[in-house]
């Protein structure tokens, strides 16, 4: 509905994470999305979505699996459709 309203002066940035130990998420799948994130030596990232899946344009990345309810991955189907990405390397217990 947001976008509907805003048109282009909207865009959808999707939260990854690589790891929450404190829940059993351990290190991400290199073949994942999240595993290609973690790969870069910064902590955090804000990636053009869109510009990821151009360069994983022949590559299908893997569907990544979190063994806690709490934490949805990035389904790798809907790069293409995601303006942005917000990644953290490493979430830590507050």
């Amino acid at each position: 509905m947001v976008s509907a309203h805003l048109g282009r002066g909207y865009a959808f940035l999707a939260t990854a994470l690589g790891t929450i130990r404190h829940h059993g998420v351990g290190t991400p799948p290199p073949d994942t999305i999240e595993g290609l994130l973690y790969a870069l030596p910064e902590e955090r990232h804000i990636v053009d979505a869109r510009r990821l899946a151009t360069a994983l344009a022949n590559v299908t990345p893997a569907a990544r699996v979190s063994p806690w309810f709490g934490y949805s991955p990035l389904d790798p189907a809907h790069l293409a459709s995601t303006d942005g990405i917000v990644f953290v390397k490493d979430a830590r217990r507050s």
